[in-house]
């Protein structure tokens, strides 16, 4: 009869634990999804002039206070094609490509300052690969 006294015990007090540390873990983590804010009345958009040079310019929504972005690469880099704003609006991340057509991509401030290598492309396999900026977050 002991025996059965203490195993109920030590199952009890199993139990009540396990119930225990279910309770605790009903605390729900909630996280705070960052969600893409764009730049809100303005879009980007690729100028490629005759001698196969690229520009960057920005526009309102309705077409109207378009700028040229003052952005300047190095002289052994050309500009890509594609390019996207960051999601804070204060910078854009472009693609530029090398004297030896390896495709970097490189983040600098809309103001044409403070150009940052982001990914480098010498590490390319084949004649078909290439980086392309899609979007950032």
């Amino acid at each position: 009869m002991k025996r059965v006294f203490y195993s109920s015990l030590v199952f009890t007090t199993f139990a009540l634990s396990a119930i225990l540390f279910q309770i605790s873990c009903q605390d729900e983590v909630q996280a705070q999804a960052q969600i893409y804010q764009p730049i809100k009345n303005r879009f980007l958009y690729v100028y490629q002039k005759e001698d196969g040079g690229v520009e960057y310019w920005t526009a309102s929504d309705d077409g109207t206070n378009y700028i040229k972005l003052p952005i300047e690469l190095p002289e052994f880099l050309k500009m890509g094609t594609d390019g996207v704003f960051s999601s804070n609006g204060k910078r854009l991340i472009v693609s530029a490509i090398d004297n030896l057509q390896q495709t970097h991509i490189y983040s600098v401030s809309i103001e044409g300052t403070d150009l940052i290598k982001l990914v480098d492309g010498t590490g390319k396999t084949s004649s078909s690969s290439y980086f392309s900026v899609a979007q950032a977050y």
